[in-house]
């Protein structure tokens, strides 16, 4: 049997369970929807906190970090590496989110955490357990299940018009979101990388087919 492009590190089970805690991760710019900028920043901040708190404990105290593993057997191979000292997927979430809310406009910023916890969980699940085709740095069969759920998200997400050019500009930066999901690897978390090639993208297509254009949803907090 070929060596799938995508060879997990933990059971896939656990697999499964991680990204079950990555989606509850959705919360975020569906709550963010609601609630100024402001408000979402200092909620999301303390969530932030704790994860942080939690990673720093687990560095420090061995019997903390076999309470953690044991509660949540879903931490990577380089997570669990005792001298780099990672912090985990879940903080590199919660800092990617928290940067994104505040560099980007609100529409911008849902569309692009949305990319980062639904495209990821597909290109994980769909790439681990059928991901044989190597393309780039993972599989092609991932990467193309990250596309296909930003294609869903572009259809369902909030926007700004009724155009259908902004559909095509979502779908784009969902394209361009795949492929650094896909490149990530080895350079930049992909937490980090997602949210970021997403917004920089919608940002500048905003400007060149929308000139003028205020990004503000409409009765929606600003």
């Amino acid at each position: 049997m070929p060596k799938k492009a995508d060879s997990p590190e933990i059971d896939y089970k656990y697999e499964i369970y991680r990204k079950m805690i990555h989606i509850c991760s959705l919360s975020i710019p569906i709550i963010y929807y609601f609630i100024p900028k402001s408000t979402g920043l200092i909620l999301l901040g303390f969530v932030l906190l704790g994860s942080l708190i939690v990673d720093i404990l687990r560095f420090r105290s061995e019997a903390f970090a076999r309470f953690v593993y044991k509660v949540l057997p879903v931490f990577r191979k380089h997570e669990l590496d005792e001298k780099k000292k990672q912090f985990s997927g879940s903080t590199w979430l919660l800092a990617a989110a928290m940067l994104t809310i505040i560099v980007f406009p609100k529409v911008i910023a849902i569309i692009s955490i949305a990319f980062l916890i639904l495209g990821d969980t597909a290109a994980a699940l769909i790439g681990r357990k059928w991901g044989r085709t190597p393309f780039l740095k993972k599989s092609l069969q991932g990467t193309v299940a990250f596309f296909f759920m930003t294609v869903i998200i572009a259809f369902v997400t909030p926007r700004v018009t009724d155009s259908w050019k902004e559909i095509a500009l979502i779908i784009f930066s969902g394209l361009v979101a795949a492929i650094a999901e896909n490149v990530a690897r080895g350079v930049l978390d992909d937490n980090v990388a997602i949210p970021l090639s997403t917004g920089l993208v919608l940002l500048l297509g905003y400007s060149i087919l929308f000139p003028g254009l205020d990004l503000v949803l409409p009765n929606v907090p600003v």
